[in-house]
């Protein structure tokens, strides 16, 4: 069975072993919503799982919910993915100021962040 979420910040499937999908909606995300997100998530897909994130419709993130996603995440890395000038700010303030605990690196281009997740999951294998 594949886990699949639907709440209100996005939709998240897995799309193969180790990388779930999550396809952000066009919202302003608020701290309660961002630990809703991350809740869905971790009962749906465990920890440590990288996530393919396109955040293209996102409209913005609140400075907490960012805090709280860069301290708090149960991704083992993530891959933000934006077709959108807006999102791309939001993605860059994000990498820039909030400073994951996790490896992340911004994308424009689905195919190449894939190819970076899975080249850090045989990255992980070797250490």
């Amino acid at each position: 069975m594949n886990p699949q979420t639907d709440n209100q910040v996005a939709r998240t499937f897995l799309l193969e072993e180790q990388i779930v999908e999550e396809v952000y909606k066009a919202v302003t995300i608020d701290l309660a919503m961002m630990k809703g997100h991350i809740e869905d998530s971790l009962q749906a897909y465990g920890r440590d799982c990288w996530y393919l994130s396109d955040i293209s419709l996102l409209k913005s993130t609140k400075r907490e919910a960012r805090d709280y996603l860069a301290k708090n995440s149960i991704a083992a890395g993530a891959a933000i993915l934006t077709n959108s000038p807006i999102s791309k700010m939001v993605g860059n303030l994000f990498l820039k100021f909030n400073k994951p605990e996790f490896p992340s690196k911004l994308f424009t281009d689905r195919e190449k962040a894939l190819l970076w997740i899975r080249e850090q999951i045989e990255l992980s294998k070797k250490v």
